[in-house]
């Protein structure tokens, strides 16, 4: 069973130029920074398209078979008005180890392509064993530098315009587990907007700094005006208390609820809810969560150190 996450959307050049240049003449960005600020604006910016119906290959299959995500009725699902569609793919196990032995994938990892009227891309998806070892992982101020203890104008900075930089020594311990055990899945979770995928993968799993590679797990932020769904994202992101805190709750407990057989070490920093966060699963899959890491990003072992007992603690000042 493979959920499976998708949007369609063309890109809109003008708009991205417009934008990156009120922003460089506002900020006074270099070169450099206005081409970085406008790749990362240009999913945000980019015209969704909908009713589209997207048809799934994988490479080097020997059927050369076309699946199709369903709805709750069994007809093709079609993306809405902000271009998206989510779903369910089933692939029999026979299916999936024939798909496997096609692409000599040793790791689990299989790649496919997504066409539709006039759009294409490309995607890779995890099969995971029912049992064994994942770690989910928090991204901004866990694996990769956002300083969001420092305001939102740091974190608009380090987000659009600055170079990626990734917190020292966590690579290294991620990549530890995976040496240890190389069937460990991993999970990246963010409450950041899926528009930043792109670009975090990217720098996730480049040479320097070398995560494991893993799925993704980030929340929406749909923007057409005439989707009731894009309103009931602006309302929670904006004046909803704790929204961050239950989208993570609610993200994780699904990951591990998939996964009744597997074990989990929980990743995460003190600078927000992390540990309140992880604390909640523990009590909820207490025979499943093996160990919750976090990184102290606030002085919280000194100030408040009952939010951290029984973690394991790292280092965390900037």
């Amino acid at each position: 069973m493979i959920p499976l996450r998708l949007r369609v959307h063309e890109p809109r050049g003008w708009l991205e130029w417009l934008v990156t240049s009120i922003w460089r003449t506002t900020s006074d960005l270099t070169p450099t920074e206005a081409e970085t600020l406008q790749l990362r604006l240009a999913p945000f910016l980019s015209d969704s398209e909908s009713g589209e119906v997207v048809v799934f290959t994988f490479d080097k299959d020997p059927e050369r078979r076309e699946y199709r995500l369903e709805d709750s009725s069994g007809e093709p699902s079609q993306t809405d008005l902000n271009g998206l569609a989510e779903g369910v793919l089933t692939l029999s196990a026979d299916r999936a180890r024939e798909l496997l032995r096609a692409q000599d994938s040793e790791d689990g990892w299989l790649a496919f392509r997504a066409t539709s009227a006039g759009h294409t891309g490309r995607g890779t998806i995890q099969l995971l064993d029912p049992t064994g070892l994942s770690v989910i992982s928090d991204i901004d101020d866990t694996v990769r530098i956002t300083e969001i203890p420092a305001g939102a104008r740091a974190v608009m900075w380090n987000t659009f315009v600055a170079e990626f930089r990734p917190v020292p020594g966590m690579a290294e311990r991620l990549q530890g587990w995976a040496d240890q055990d190389g069937s460990v899945a991993f999970h990246y979770l963010s409450a950041g907007p899926w528009q930043l995928q792109p670009a975090l993968a990217d720098f996730l799993f480049d040479e320097d700094p070398g995560l494991p590679k893993g799925t993704f797990h980030m929340r929406d932020l749909r923007k057409n005006p005439f989707s009731p769904a894009t309103w009931d994202d602006l309302y929670s992101q904006t004046f909803e208390a704790g929204a961050i805190y239950h989208y993570k709750v609610t993200e994780i407990s699904e990951i591990v609820e998939r996964f009744p057989g597997r074990e989990f070490i929980l990743v995460g920093d003190s600078g927000q809810k992390d540990p309140e966060i992880y604390r909640t699963i523990q009590e909820r899959f207490p025979s499943q969560v093996r160990e919750i890491v976090i990184r102290d990003v606030v002085d919280a072992l000194e100030t408040d150190p009952e939010r951290l007992q029984g973690m394991t603690v790292v280092p965390g000042a900037f």
